[in-house]
């Protein structure tokens, strides 16, 4: 759904955007611990499951070793909305994480952090709410970014250029995957955990991964009891 057709249907999208730049302040783009003694990682999957979503949380010790999982079904929030995201798919999300016994050192999630048109993307959303380190990974770039060698920026309130996430190539002869801060870490340390923990033949680092493949099977069994 397009913004514009969104408010037509009385949807708060100028609430919204106000609520993303009030939030986006919050975020810290600096690392909250010594992130090179992490051991536990986790990766949020999410399928969409004829009106459903499914939300599949994978937990992983630093040799991919599994430690946790867990799902949660619902409807979304609301349609999907370039843009807004969390306001989509956060709830169910949260519901899924505080499922958890187990709580994670790093969260990553395939989704945008700061680049975001108002710095505001889910992956820092999600960290926000739950308060702990999260890392945007995402396939595709905003149409109002520039790009420098492996170098993604956007302009800031005073219009200046500010580097806002990275290119990481994961896969030979594969799309760069991009990398930006959710909250809690800095850019460089989101990149050094993206490329450590990724690894051939895949392009995402392990957590999405895993969570992607568990999500997936959720959906499947799902809707195999649903058609029996």
């Amino acid at each position: 759904m397009l913004e514009q057709e969104a408010i037509k249907r009385g949807l708060p999208i100028e609430e919204f955007k106000a609520e993303q730049r009030r939030l986006a302040k919050l975020v810290v783009a600096k690392d909250s611990v010594n992130f090179d003694a992490a051991e536990l990682f986790a990766g949020v999957g999410i399928e969409n499951l004829a009106r459903q979503i499914v939300v599949g949380i994978v937990v992983i010790d630093d040799s991919f070793q599994l430690v946790e999982q867990k799902f949660s079904v619902g409807k979304p929030a609301l349609p999907y909305i370039p843009g807004f995201r969390a306001y989509r798919e956060l709830k169910l999300i949260l519901d899924c994480y505080n499922k958890l016994q187990t709580k994670p050192d790093v969260v990553f999630i395939k989704a945008h952090g700061q680049l975001h048109p108002r710095k505001l993307g889910l992956a820092s959303h999600l960290g926000l709410a739950i308060d702990n380190a999260v890392v945007g990974v995402a396939t595709s770039l905003l149409d109002n970014c520039k790009v420098q060698d492996d170098n993604v920026y956007m302009f800031d309130a005073s219009g200046k250029e500010k580097l806002i996430a990275k290119l990481v190539q994961t896969k030979p002869q594969s799309k760069a995957v991009i990398v930006s801060v959710g909250h809690k870490i800095s850019l460089a340390t989101a990149v050094k955990l993206v490329k450590k923990l990724t690894v051939s033949p895949y392009k995402l680092p392990m957590p999405l991964v895993m969570a992607n493949k568990y999500a997936r099977k959720v959906a499947r069994e799902l809707l195999n009891v649903k058609q029996n």
